[in-house]
């Protein structure tokens, strides 16, 4: 097989997205198969001892290959070796998480493959949509293909939700491990988001000079933390979901790491759908991830009791939100609404080039 095409789709891999673009994940062609390896000092949160982004991570990172390899003419059969136990996974640092087989095959390119260069976190202020648009229906029944998961709407939000997410924010600026993991995925200058290509660029979402310099200077200075943080008011979560038209959440029953793997799998998927009809996404998976962190293994060392109050009640909050069964874990949540235009290359988080996420040993096999 031509190796190019291998590296085509480690190209669209390298675009799937990870907590604050920190970008785990390695992969290796062996002339048969594709290994995709996770490294947990990039992944580890101090607030997710269970690895549940990660997990989902996964799920988006091979369904972006299967989706590739159709345009390659490539049949795609993915092997996930984490074991299906929560808290069983990134025990070293590069750990093979996945298989990808890639016979030659007579797949018709996936109509969603343009779709994943320009897939991204869109935060910008939206100019609405509807839930009643004929795509949402389409994702309810593509959410049927996944093993497990379920696929929940909403554009009303009652008020015990809005506070539940609002009070949650705090996670950020109270839990000091967490604080100090979020921080160092922060870049405050264009030159440092260029020479890491990884992280979040402060300016990258048009945030004015002076709250970005302030901003990376709490999440790096506890001190300086202590004295300004406040409890996030009510209105920073209306206005992220002003405009938008409405919030979907992906549950998951039952509670394993195959079902995560499979609601990442969705996730992604549903992201590039909405994206082809004109739809900009924020995720929000940092309130469901804590949250079911919480529930399946109990709260992080160091977790403010304050903190697990909130992430303890998470899932019973979004359950009667969306209206989704008491045996089903909400696992990924998000808003969408109709983007105000092209999302500009600026506000972009750039992704790690192919010659340090991606080895050949393909040579090393005899023919």
């Amino acid at each position: 097989m031509e190796e190019a095409k291998i590296q085509r789709l480690v190209q669209a891999a390298i675009c799937s997205p990870s907590p604050g673009n920190c970008q785990p994940w390695s992969f290796e062609w062996d002339g048969r198969a594709l290994h995709v390896f996770h490294r947990a000092s990039h992944a580890r949160l101090a607030s997710d001892h269970l690895s549940i982004m990660s997990l989902i991570g996964l799920g988006m990172v091979v369904e972006v290959i299967e989706i590739a390899a159709s345009c390659e003419q490539l049949e795609a059969s993915t092997t996930v070796l984490v074991p299906d136990r929560h808290g069983a996974v990134a025990v070293v640092d590069r750990e093979e998480w996945a298989v990808v087989s890639l016979p030659e095959g007579s797949r018709q390119p996936d109509p969603m493959a343009p779709e994943i260069p320009r897939r991204c976190s869109d935060r910008r202020p939206c100019k609405g949509g509807t839930l009643q648009d004929p795509v949402f229906d389409e994702l309810r029944a593509m959410s049927r293909r996944y093993p497990g998961s379920a696929l929940h709407f909403q554009d009303r939000y009652p008020d015990e939700l809005l506070t539940w997410l609002a009070t949650s924010l705090r996670m950020y600026n109270w839990f000091k491990a967490f604080w100090r993991d979020y921080g160092a995925w922060l870049r405050l200058t264009e030159r440092s988001v260029q020479r890491t290509r990884s992280g979040i660029g402060m300016r990258a979402t048009g945030t004015p000079l002076s709250t970005a310099l302030l901003e990376w200077a709490q999440y790096h200075f506890w001190p300086l933390n202590l004295l300004l943080r406040k409890p996030a008011p009510l209105s920073e979560v209306t206005d992220m979901l002003s405009g938008r038209a409405g919030m979907g959440c992906i549950s998951i029953d039952p509670h394993s790491p195959s079902r995560v793997i499979e609601a990442g799998r969705l996730a992604f998927r549903i992201w590039l759908r909405l994206g082809m009809e004109g739809y900009a996404v924020w995720p929000l998976g940092y309130y469901t991830t804590h949250s079911s962190v919480v529930a399946l293994g109990g709260p992080p060392a160091g977790m403010p009791p304050d903190v697990e109050s909130e992430f303890r009640r998470g899932p019973d909050v979004l359950r009667r939100a969306f209206g989704i069964d008491a045996t089903r874990l909400p696992i990924w949540l998000f808003s969408a609404g109709i983007a105000p235009g092209r999302m500009p290359d600026s506000h972009r988080t750039l992704r790690r080039p192919l010659e340090q996420c991606y080895r050949s040993t393909a040579g090393s096999h005899p023919a």
